[in-house]
């Protein structure tokens, strides 16, 4: 999906009442209550992501190039690649988010393929981006084609025995994006390429010599031609002939003979058969009676009996299998002649099914012998994050509107845990943030997220004693207005500030509400309102009282508390921009925020960026190189929204009045106050006593407008909207490294 899809929307703003304020701020390192301990500095950088459902952590203070642990059950994508079976009979199967930015393949044993359940598979490889084929040698060695990067990896089955991020013995690099792969009865490995331009669409040999050791070999024999539109799998038949699908509306399946595959050049395909202007034929396999089976991805897999291939034209197949509205995209033989099929949908519909050898016979709709589910999905949609004094995470759930909690002891070690509390009934939760009593605060963007109006749209509180409980409990507080809220962030004094988008959405707010606004529920005026020329998206609080805010221009922009003081729409005193972030495909930088225990300022960006800047560079305004960044791939990233890490001082502000009216400070005197200052796309800098941050989005701000929708938007929007078709690899600007 490109950026294109995500559009952006016109929307209105909150008004807010304009104050005139003199602010002092002190920096005396005070407690709050029992609630203000220090700050555990090894509490490690907490990251959402919302397309793999999955939280990574990330060891503080010295961060390595994979996270420390992962909790979720990443498994669980829009999209199924490739499938192989090894020599013992396990199904291996390739699946990604549906963007190509962060994939797995699992392994399910002969065991669990002979019935049907949600069992999880009993091997999970989260080591690549975008796998899309997948084959094994008559080594046992497993490889995989990767299209983000333009590799193909060898794994060797020592490899292969338990879930993990191995690491490949062979690494072959390719000039363009890589589709299906096959072997040669010679043992040579065939490759389909896509690349930037027609001319990269070609299909590659390579010798089994040159798959010995990694680097960039030149292949034996390459196929071209304009026949190739957009090569995406690749097989052969029992005569050595080799089979090619197009990945296109109304494309076609191309042989080539075996004479044809002697030397590189552009043949014209023996056999061309076309297919219908709403079809996608995704993967290919042959039964044993040479019968070409073709998933195509508008519901069906359908047979072409050998006459006809040799034919070709515009055949009507012989058998359809319709797939009751699932779309298949990857398909295999199993040993019992059974036809496996994964079908591709978003969270809850992905699934892989067995179609029995009997009815393979005639065209219809069978109910499958076996199907394979993932396991009951806890994280759904991930996209906030907090974390308590105590060291708990919450997660706010966007998919099935749930907040999550788990301890630290959970939080250590990968898997899927089971909460030990959840508060379930909540209308798209985004962004959360700890007061200073340990009360939760999130923001629902309600039907506003899909871009239905703001019907929904709510910041609650929960109390400590209700988080205690969970259940669909009723919140102790909740606000409502004509704006729907995004980011959230307490500041010193426990006033909460929350994003919002102005005119058109093109330029961004902040507003803010005072602790005796919070204390019940309503609709109150804000009090004070910072207007940017940029739409808002994640905000922090920084040690001393400043606001860091994560715009849509690609750049980390800073106001200082005395900035803060009054409305209007002041100069940042510092804009730090992503010159020097890694550029990657349809790039949103950045996009949550948070400051560690050290000062160092943590940001997460679409599609798979985090970054970290020292407090040395964030003195004035530039590009600097952040002091850490995850790896494109192998850090477990996919589509990263909150972040958060172990609360902060924030020095607490104080407020005299000089004309006009001033604001209530529940503050006397100066001080600090500890309190998160994590953020999202969304989200911000947690008040006293707490935590974490997450992301949120700018979401609809006014009634029936929809404001741009970020990352969470673009979560909803590929949930309800982008249909689950299959990624043009093609289409791809591949980053270097």
């Amino acid at each position: 999906m490109s950026a294109g899809v995500i559009r952006r929307h016109a929307a209105h703003l909150l008004f807010a009442v304009a104050l005139v304020v003199a602010t002092i701020s002190a920096m005396a390192l005070a407690t709050y209550g029992n609630r203000a301990t220090a700050a555990n500095p090894s509490t490690p950088v907490y990251v959402a992501n919302g397309f793999s459902n999955t939280i990574t952590s990330f060891a503080e203070p010295t961060p390595g190039p994979a996270p420390s642990a992962t909790i979720g059950d990443p498994t669980l994508f829009g999209q199924q690649n490739g499938e192989a079976f090894d020599s013992s009979g396990d199904l291996w199967v390739a699946s990604d988010d549906l963007l190509g930015e962060f994939g797995t393949i699992v392994e399910y044993t002969p065991g669990q393929l002979s019935s049907s359940g949600g069992s999880a598979p009993h091997v999970v490889l989260t080591r690549f981006a975008d796998p899309v084929g997948i084959a094994f040698d008559s080594a046992g060695d497993l490889w995989v084609t990767d299209s983000y990067d333009n590799d193909v990896f060898m794994i060797p089955p020592g490899e292969l025995g338990a879930s993990g991020s191995p690491s490949p013995t062979v690494t072959l690099s390719l000039q363009n994006a890589p589709g299906g792969l096959t072997f040669d009865a010679g043992g040579d490995l065939w490759v389909a390429e896509q690349g930037q331009t027609s001319s990269g669409n070609q299909i590659v040999e390579y010798s089994r010599s040159q798959l010995a050791s990694s680097g960039s070999p030149s292949p034996t024999v390459t196929l071209s031609g304009s026949s190739l539109t957009m090569p995406q799998d690749v097989r052969f038949d029992s005569s050595g002939d080799l089979w090619v699908t197009n990945e296109c509306d109304g494309c076609a399946i191309l042989e080539f003979s075996a004479s044809q595959l002697a030397t590189s050049g552009s043949p014209v395909p023996a056999v061309d058969a076309t297919f219908g202007a709403d079809d996608q034929a995704t993967d290919l396999a042959f039964d044993t009676s040479g019968g070409l089976w073709v998933a195509l991805d508008a519901s069906s897999a359908v047979e072409y009996s050998p006459a006809q291939l040799a034919a070709g034209g515009n055949p009507t197949p012989t058998v359809t299998i319709a797939e009751n509205g699932d779309e298949p995209t990857s398909l295999i033989f199993g040993s019992s002649g059974g036809l496996w099929l994964g079908n591709s949908g978003l969270f809850s519909a992905t699934s892989v099914v067995e179609i029995a050898a009997s009815d393979l016979g005639t065209s219809g709709e069978p109910t499958p012998a076996v199907v394979l589910t993932p396991p009951v999905q806890i994280l759904d949609g991930p996209v906030g994050v907090a974390v308590n004094t105590s060291g708990d995470l919450w997660v706010a759930n966007i998919v099935n509107g749930t907040l999550d909690e788990f301890t630290p002891a959970q939080l250590t070690a990968s898997g899927n845990p089971t909460p030990v509390e959840s508060i379930t009934g909540l209308d798209d939760p985004q962004d959360l943030a700890f007061d200073a009593n340990g009360d939760l605060w999130v923001s629902n963007c309600g039907g506003s997220c899909a871009g239905s109006g703001t019907t929904g749209a709510s910041i609650a509180e929960f109390t400590p004693s209700q988080l205690a409980t969970g259940g669909g409990i009723t919140p102790h507080v909740t606000l409502t207005g004509s704006a729907v809220p995004g980011a959230l962030a307490f500041d010193g004094s426990g006033d909460l500030w929350v994003t919002g988008c102005g005119a058109g959405c093109a330029t961004g707010d902040v507003v803010e509400y005072t602790p005796s606004q919070l204390a019940a529920s309503g609709s109150p005026s804000a009090t004070i309102t910072i207007s940017g020329s940029d739409a808002f998206d994640g905000i922090a609080f920084d040690g001393s009282g400043d606001l860091w805010i994560a715009t849509t221009h690609n750049a980390i922009i800073e106001y200082t508390a005395g900035q803060l003081a009054a409305s209007g729409s002041p100069t940042p005193t510092i804009t730090i921009s992503d010159g020097s972030i890694k550029s990657q495909p349809d790039e949103i930088f950045p996009a949550a925020l948070t400051f560690d225990s050290a000062g160092d300022l943590w940001a997460t960006g679409y599609p798979n960026t985090l970054v970290e800047y020292t407090p040395g560079q964030l003195t004035s305004s530039g590009s600097p190189a952040p002091a850490f960044e995850a790896p494109l791939e192998g850090s477990g990233l996919s589509g990263p929204y909150g972040v958060a890490t172990a609360p902060i001082a924030v020095a607490r502000t104080t407020t005299t009045t000089t004309t006009g009216p001033s604001k209530t400070s529940t503050t006397s005197g100066g001080g600090a106050i500890l309190t998160s200052s994590g953020s999202g796309r969304g989200t911000g800098g947690q008040g006293a006593g707490a935590a974490g941050a997450s992301p949120a989005a700018l979401a609809v701000t006014g009634a029936g407008a929809v404001a741009p929708i970020t990352l969470v938007g673009a979560l909803l929007v590929m949930i309800g909207i982008v249909g689950r078709r299959r990624v043009s690899r093609r289409r791809r600007t591949v980053p270097t490294s």
